[in-house]
């Protein structure tokens, strides 16, 4: 029998080791915070018991984005109940899904080991984990856009065999398709293979019949897509700004690697790198030279169309340029010929990277108590259990109620059908009801629509009995007076 020498079980101990880390950083305390203020109002649009098309209003009222992740999160809910919880973990399933497929896109790109330091990257990558915590889409657009580049890549080296390239160009407008309609940042994916397809077609005068066909389904259904997408999104929200100077020294590095120090590293050595491998790059066209057109675009794309129309730009919007970021440092730290450097860059990446899960609450959770960072809600609804009192108003700057229904919706969700509260909606229904107390909940996470929650504008005369300052929100209990 074939006996694995020390080294072949070394890699293997490892890479199951960095899968398994970055499946416990994922599901690991998956639901000790509430769900932030948009996770609020996706529950609210996926609800399984109003029909597609209510769902896809509710959206298009409250939403910003696309609607495809709210359809799986209403799927995800039909199959397995309408909990808050159930979107945080379709999130860190596709989370986990990501590394496997960012590996064995990896592996398609040169059949060597830096397949594995991608699983191990991504496994540990915070800013990856942060989304697969989060009931969002992002963690969806990750998985798809490395869906969509893979399904390119086959299509590239298998461009002679029949029955692969229609499958591989199928999987590649399906994916594609999938992405788009996931996240409109991902049409950049789509630009970046066109400008790959013009530079291939400039210097060696051919084309890829199955390319080309994928290419023209993708760009009927975008013309049909864009227009549709442009009337019912909101492209530019109201707090979005085009980002300054500090943004040119790190391009979100310091947010996608977990601190500033370690973005700088990650930033040097790829831009070395690229550097390094420049002619090799340039004089191959594959994949490798997508990806480096791919982390271009991202930045390039949405920070021209600021400057020239709206800002659109955020970290968890191109949550997909650590693709390109993650696998050309793989790949090329392991196409360095001197193994001295090879082996130091290795070392010293997957060291810096383990030391910076000691600073994050990904590892600290397991040896301190962890805070909560979203607006805890969860403490103020148990609060509100502890008491027989049960009508409770929401305090907000919202100009209709379709928000705070949404929050309504959420708190009444930890409820029983035995143990109903009362929701009132305006000040006015106080009066009309013979309330003697009354919880109200005032959320500080709202922007423009938080309120100031130290007030309380009330006609009738009132003595607050409890008061609590949760994380970000405020709860009170008041009783009016005779």
């Amino acid at each position: 029998m074939f006996k694995k020498t020390s080294q072949q079980k070394l890699i293997v101990i490892f890479l199951i080791s960095s899968i398994l880390i970055g499946l416990i950083f994922r599901f690991y305390n998956l639901n000790y915070d509430s769900l932030w203020f948009d996770e609020i109002v996706g529950f609210w649009v996926s609800d399984p018991e109003i029909s597609i098309k209510e769902s896809y209003i509710k959206h298009n009222q409250s939403e910003g984005g696309a609607f495809f992740f709210n359809f799986l999160l209403k799927i995800t809910h039909k199959i397995f109940g309408y909990s808050p919880f159930a979107g945080r973990y379709l999130a860190a399933v596709l989370g986990s899904f990501s590394i496997l497929f960012m590996g064995l896109l990896s592996k398609k790109i040169r059949n060597n080991n830096s397949f594995i330091l991608t699983i191990f990257l991504v496994s540990f990558n915070v800013f990856l984990i942060k989304y697969s915590q989060e009931a969002r889409f992002y963690s969806l657009t990750f998985l798809l856009s490395s869906l969509t580049i893979l399904s390119l890549n086959n299509l590239l080296i298998n461009n002679y065999n029949k029955k692969k390239l229609f499958l591989n160009s199928l999987y590649f407008i399906l994916f594609q398709i999938l992405a788009i309609i996931s996240n409109m940042f991902a049409a950049i994916i789509f630009f970046s293979v066109l400008t790959f397809y013009i530079f291939y077609f400039y210097k060696n005068k051919k084309i890829f019949k199955n390319l080309n066909i994928s290419i023209i389904f993708i760009s009927i259904f975008f013309c049909f897509y864009l227009p549709f997408y442009i009337i019912s999104a909101e492209i530019s929200p109201s707090w979005m700004v085009q980002p300054g100077l500090k943004f040119f020294t790190n391009f979100y590095f310091s947010t996608f690697f977990g601190s500033r120090l370690l973005g700088i590293i990650h930033s040097f050595i790829l831009i070395f790198l690229i550097i390094n491998f420049r002619k090799k790059i340039i004089n191959k066209f594959d994949i490798v030279l997508f990806l480096t057109i791919l982390l271009i675009l991202s930045y390039a794309v949405p920070l021209i169309f600021g400057f020239i129309f709206k800002p659109i730009i955020h970290s968890r919007y191109i949550i997909y340029a650590l693709i390109p970021i993650i696998t050309l440092i793989s790949f090329f730290i392991f196409e360095i010929n001197n193994k001295y450097i090879k082996n130091f860059l290795i070392i010293f990446i997957i060291l810096i990277t383990i030391g910076n899960q000691f600073t994050e609450w990904n590892v600290k959770q397991f040896f301190e108590i962890r805070p909560k960072f979203k607006t805890d809600y969860i403490s103020a609804i148990k609060e509100i259990e502890t008491s027989n009192k049960k009508n409770i108003f929401i305090n907000h700057n919202f100009e209709t109620d379709m928000f705070p229904d949404a929050i309504r919706n959420y708190i009444e969700s930890f409820y029983s059908k035995k143990n109903k509260i009362v929701f009132l909606k305006k000040n006015q229904n106080i009066y009309e009801k013979n309330i003697k107390y009354l919880w109200i909940i005032c959320a500080q996470d709202l922007g423009e629509y938080s309120p100031d929650c130290s007030k309380v504008n009330l006609k009738k005369k009132y003595n607050i009995i409890k008061n609590h300052s949760f994380n970000s929100l405020n709860l009170k209990l008041i009783k009016f007076n005779p």
